[in-house]
């Protein structure tokens, strides 16, 4: 019974969608620098990525191609 109750809120969850809203407001130079920061990080793990993907050669192996 628990399943059928569980399969069932699923189901209404996907079929009936409800818009949200996902916004959050920071003052001026909060958002910014939060923005700043949320790129620096993404260069230092993308540049850790390439580092890592040369060190162990990983371009030359056919499933990373």
């Amino acid at each position: 019974m628990k399943l059928h109750l569980f399969i069932l809120t699923i189901l209404a969850s996907l079929f009936s969608p409800v818009p949200l809203w996902a916004l959050q407001v920071h003052p001026y130079p909060e958002g910014l620098i939060a923005h700043e920061i949320a790129h620096l990080f993404f260069a230092f793990a993308m540049a850790f990525s390439a580092y890592r993907i040369k060190k162990m050669r990983l371009s030359r192996r056919p499933h990373w191609r």
